[in-house]
């Protein structure tokens, strides 16, 4: 039982009109400076939101046929947003005449979210058949219209998260959480080789999946996977890395789990035979009653979270206590988003000062995160 009271970190700023006539809300994204929000909804459509004026929606983008699961802004230039969808689907917009610029297809089947790598050149994203797909799609504003596609097999089943992080050393790698409970780091580039001592001989993924099912999805999992944990034995729905810890979302969980910057995850202390004394703990932090669906960093000891219980919880992440328990939604809060910079090393992040709820009843909510 939470002893925790309404916490004073957060207050009511706005509510959206339900933007999309009674269809719930799959995804939000905001802009870093948090003056604009686009939200998806099972709808098949997304609407983008001036915070500073929501009366009506700025725009809608429709063109998708089946629901779109994740919305969000491209970093460099906050007129651009990506979509992705059940209907096998990727798409580039352009907000201000609410138009698709390039929609991606091939995939085999449902995408569940997108991300730009670091360099801002290629567009990752995982599926609901276990792989995870790779588009260079150029830079800045100019986008190639190329359809070249670097995929490999992440999981017997669904890839639910993923995120593009660095090793040191500067070597790419992406993260992927998947519907069987594997977490594991891969590189992003096929070409790059193994750039990372310790890494596994190799990698048997488990299920129906065959030979040929890995060689057509492109390099085979075994030349690119880094590091994995694969104990935790429930679905991952949402990933965040932060310095030295991996946050986890799995069921009404989060797990912490160890982050090297040289190696990856960490699925056990010998990873730092060298240096004990710096291995970070691993935790789980248990209170909300039902599936968290957001994860967001306060701060370097702060973390939020939302779930189907309604609540916003916020946590303290060096001890895993709840700091504060928060009823915000009459339904079950389906997504959650923040403006500010989530960068995952202490150097490029920037802490929120507004978050976002989205509830199964379409509703939209605006918070003003206040850092005390």
């Amino acid at each position: 039982m939470f002893h925790v009271t309404f916490s004073k970190m957060i207050s009511p700023v706005v509510t959206l009109p339900s933007p999309h006539d009674g269809g719930g809300i799959t995804s939000l994204g905001m802009n870093e400076s948090g003056d604009l929000l686009c939200c998806s909804s099972d709808d098949n459509t997304a609407s983008i939101w001036d915070v500073r004026a929501p009366a009506s929606p700025c725009g809608i983008l429709a063109g998708h046929r089946e629901t779109v699961n994740f919305v969000s802004f491209l970093s460099s230039d906050s007129n651009y947003i990506f979509t992705s969808s059940d209907d096998r689907t990727v798409r580039l917009w352009d907000r201000r005449r609410q138009a698709t610029i390039r929609a991606w297809r091939g995939f085999a089947d449902g995408v569940n979210c997108c991300r730009v790598n670091n360099n801002g050149r290629t567009l990752v994203s995982a599926c609901d058949d276990g792989l995870v797909y790779c588009h260079e799609f150029g830079g800045g504003t100019t986008f190639t219209l190329s359809d070249a596609c670097d995929r490999f097999m992440a999981a017997p089943q669904t890839v639910n998260d993923l995120i593009v992080t660095t090793l040191q050393g500067g070597t790419e790698v992406i993260i992927t959480a998947s519907e069987e409970g594997g977490v594991r780091s891969w590189l992003a580039s096929s070409s790059e080789g193994r750039a990372t001592s310790g890494v596994p001989d190799h990698f048997d993924v488990p299920g129906e999946a065959t030979e040929g099912d890995v060689d057509e999805a492109g390099a085979a999992a075994t030349d690119r996977l880094i590091s994995s944990f694969d104990e935790i034995n429930r679905p991952v729905n949402h990933i965040l890395r932060f310095d030295s810890m991996l946050f986890c979302a799995a069921a009404e969980a989060v797990f912490c789990i160890p982050w090297n910057k040289s190696r990856g995850i960490v699925a056990d202390v010998s990873a730092y035979a060298d240096d004990p004394a710096g291995a970070p703990e691993a935790m789980a932090l248990v209170g909300h009653t039902d599936f968290i669906r957001g994860l967001a960093c306060l701060d370097h000891e702060r973390l939020l979270t939302v779930s189907d219980d309604h609540h916003l919880m916020i946590w303290n992440t060096l001890t895993g206590e709840a700091i504060s328990r928060n009823a915000v939604h009459e339904t079950e809060i389906m997504a959650m988003t923040t403006d500010g910079r989530q960068d995952d090393d202490a150097e490029g992040f920037r802490c929120p000062r507004i978050v976002a709820t989205g509830g199964l009843d379409g509703i939209v909510k605006v918070w003003q995160l206040n850092q005390s």
